[in-house]
């Protein structure tokens, strides 16, 4: 799992991570790019492209042992991405 940091300070406000992955990004208060999701896939493509088309380099996929489930409208036990959570409650 990789857990998606914006550095606030780096980020222009481009939108550029937004077009790419608009599941993972949008704006913040100020303008800013912040993450929809906390984790996600060591292979997640829209991430990784998001991370790497960043021009300022303001978007970080941490390698993360912590796993936490980023299934949207999770039913949970288990949930769509194998592990079993509580995310409901």
């Amino acid at each position: 799992m990789k857990k998606i940091i914006v550095n606030e300070e780096a980020c222009i406000c481009c939108g550029a991570c937004m077009q790419v992955a608009p599941e993972l990004f949008s704006y913040g208060d100020q303008g800013q790019s912040v993450p929809k999701k906390e984790f996600v896939e060591d292979d997640d493509k829209d991430a990784i492209c998001a991370a790497e088309g960043c021009p300022t380099s303001a978007i970080s996929l941490v390698e993360s042992e912590e796993k936490k489930c980023n299934c949207e409208n999770c039913n949970c036990d288990p949930c769509r991405c194998g592990e079993t959570c509580d995310c409901n409650k």
